[in-house]
């Protein structure tokens, strides 16, 4: 069971990047949230939000895709993995191993923060 933070963190990203979405949203979507932005609007602490991600990242619900340049500011970019598209996001994670490890190694020194 992921827990009550990840149900709340999901339904955020998933409004946001269905949204947002100019693509078929049949096979994921991509949104910009920051930890911070998340903890606000979800009403948690910083932590929770970290930890919540890693285990949307490690269950396949989402996938980080990278940072892009916005507002003055580096945005994470997360794509919100589609029900339609969880089997095979899944056995990818089964062979290429748990995508928060991977995260932290993708943010540097700062992993403690992400």
């Amino acid at each position: 069971m992921l827990g009550r933070e990840c149900g709340l963190i999901y339904g955020l990203l998933w409004e946001a990047a269905f949204r947002n979405s100019e693509k078929n949203a049949s096979y994921g979507a991509i949104t910009e949230w920051s930890v911070k932005g998340i903890a606000n609007e979800c009403s948690m602490g910083k932590a929770t939000v970290r930890r919540g991600l890693k285990k949307l990242l490690d269950a396949g619900f989402i996938q980080y895709a990278g940072k892009s340049w916005g507002s003055g500011s580096w945005k994470r970019r997360w794509s919100v993995t589609h029900p339609n598209q969880l089997e095979a996001v899944r056995y990818s994670i089964s062979m290429m191993g748990l995508p928060s490890l991977n995260y932290k190694k993708s943010i540097g020194k700062s992993s403690a923060q992400a």
